[in-house]
């Protein structure tokens, strides 16, 4: 099965990271470069955006949330251009469930035609799965959601070559952020979307890329000082609060 994993040329940790949870469970992945946000001119973003669209979600126009759509759009565009017919997309802080190449032939098996499994994700409101296939050797099922609206979270996902083909055609100019399910499924026509649930990936506690805060500002700039000096004590507090953050979006519960 091929695995992508998105990792800014910059992140050699993040990289390093990774390489290391792959190579324990025997998976090979290619590394695709992401589209650094930083560099992207006003130029491109105005050409890549539709900005009416966007008026009313500034933070998914940030060029760290455009660079974050841009590198998953590269993906489908490459499975649609090598005919990839289904793969497994990770962004690079991913931590891997030791249960996650156990798992993978039995996902792939269950994919439908237009189909993005998530391996994670985050609600804001209470999510309820409806199991429908345990996954033999592991703890998780594939689960229906009954509410695509709350999920967000691109962290890790397997995608079929047809929901590669309508996100590759549909997806720019860019309307919704990167991890926009219910808007991206309603935009583009995806067949559906079903989850993992104990999920298989969840977020390892670097720092977000996206850049939700403006590098040029005050707080922006305190923050990536504390994140690349591991100032003590604010960095432990600064985890400790992704780790909240986290677990207070894990508003998911199975039903029968």
């Amino acid at each position: 099965m091929k695995i992508f994993v998105i990792n800014l040329a910059r992140s050699t940790e993040r990289r390093a990271f990774m390489e290391k949870q792959l190579g324990d469970q025997n998976l090979t992945a290619e590394f695709v470069a992401a589209v650094d946000g930083r560099t992207l001119t006003a130029t491109d973003l105005a050409t890549v955006c539709d900005e009416e669209a966007l008026r009313p979600h500034p933070y998914w126009r940030t060029p760290g949330m455009v660079g974050c759509v841009l590198s998953h759009h590269a993906i489908c565009q490459r499975m649609v251009a090598d005919n990839i017919p289904v793969a497994l997309v990770l962004e690079d802080d991913a931590k891997l469930s030791p249960q996650l190449a156990v798992a993978l032939p039995m996902l792939v098996d269950k994919l439908v035609s237009g189909e993005i499994q998530l391996l994670f994700a985050q609600a804001n409101n209470e999510v309820l799965l409806r199991p429908e296939a345990k996954l033999k050797g592991t703890s998780s099922q594939l689960c229906s959601p009954n509410d695509y609206g709350p999920l967000h979270s691109s962290l890790g996902y397997i995608i079929s070559l047809e929901a590669a083909k309508l996100l590759s055609e549909k997806r720019l100019p860019m309307r919704v952020g990167a991890d926009s399910w219910a808007a991206l499924q309603a935009d583009t026509g995806l067949a559906q979307l079903r989850l993992t649930y104990p999920f298989l990936v969840e977020p390892a506690n670097f720092k977000s890329q996206i850049d939700y805060l403006p590098q040029t500002s005050l707080v922006g700039r305190i923050s990536e000082w504390v994140e690349r000096y591991r100032v003590f004590p604010l960095h432990n507090m600064l985890m400790w609060r992704r780790k909240l953050l986290s677990k207070q979006r894990q508003n998911f519960q199975l039903v029968k």
